[in-house]
């Protein structure tokens, strides 16, 4: 069973193909559910995984703790902290957060926004962190626009974005690629010119960030890695081996793309 909040952000749907690809390849069946984030479809999903006594569960970004933790069935979780016996595969959100602001700041930004995703995801959280810690050993300030959904289609931000003047602003770390490219789109139409006025970073490298123009500057959590990784673990306790009893952090990277200058 593979339970993921979105098939429109596209790194969920990179992670359900690579994941997909990966059980069928061991002569498995996958039941793929999606929840779009929501406590009632994600009980759904979970009960109907439960009552199909699937051999295994993956479940990303999940919200119901308890449930979750109450399954009778090896399960994986995704970025999501649900227990001390259920093993959770993330990529180093935190590390992400402060590689962004150190590309910025020696990209020469100093009046930097970090738009920032809902504060019931870890993950969006982490990443937040990691860039306001980062800021505070520079000894700068940063100012913060949280948004109130990851990503939902046909989803508008305009007013969101609206409340500020971005004409103060010389750098900003979006907290996802897609909703990165939606503000690149929205400081175009107010005739900012990337990187020239303002510099711009993402976070997933998934596949919008390389035919995005420009190309999207983007920290990078792999889909393959982290799909990889969170499979093999769930494989080992199908097994009943103990080989990966431990939480694992992917680590990110800077992909430097054309949304920010070559140097300072």
């Amino acid at each position: 069973g593979l339970v993921i909040p979105s098939l429109v952000n596209p790194f969920f749907a990179e992670l359900a193909t690579i994941v997909g690809n990966l059980i069928q390849d061991d002569g498995f069946g996958c039941v793929l559910c999606f929840t779009e984030d929501n406590l009632e479809k994600e009980e759904s999903a979970l009960d109907l995984l439960n009552g199909y006594r699937v051999d295994g569960i993956i479940v990303a970004r999940g919200r119901n703790i308890e449930k979750i933790h109450k399954l009778a069935i090896p399960v994986v979780s995704f970025e999501t902290l649900i227990s001390d016996d259920i093993i959770t595969i993330s990529a180093d959100n935190y590390q992400g957060g402060q590689v962004a602001f150190n590309h910025l700041y020696d990209r020469g930004c100093r009046n930097i926004l970090h738009i920032k995703g809902p504060n019931r995801f870890v993950a969006t959280e982490d990443r937040c962190q990691g860039f306001l810690d980062a800021a505070k050993d520079h000894g700068l300030q940063v100012d913060i626009l949280p948004l109130s959904t990851d990503y939902l289609l046909g989803e508008n931000f305009d007013a969101e974005l609206g409340q500020l003047d971005f004409s103060k602003y010389d750098g900003i770390f979006v907290f996802n690629d897609i909703n990165c490219i939606y503000v690149i789109n929205y400081l175009k139409k107010l005739n900012f010119s990337i990187p020239d006025d303002i510099q711009v970073i993402g976070f997933d490298n998934s596949y919008l960030s390389s035919i995005n123009l420009p190309r999207l500057t983007t920290i990078e959590q792999s889909p393959g890695e982290i799909a990889t990784t969170t499979y093999n673990c769930l494989k080992d306790l199908m097994d009943g081996s103990n080989q990966s009893t431990r939480n694992r952090l992917v680590p990110v990277k800077l992909i430097q793309g054309e949304t920010t200058r070559l140097n300072s």
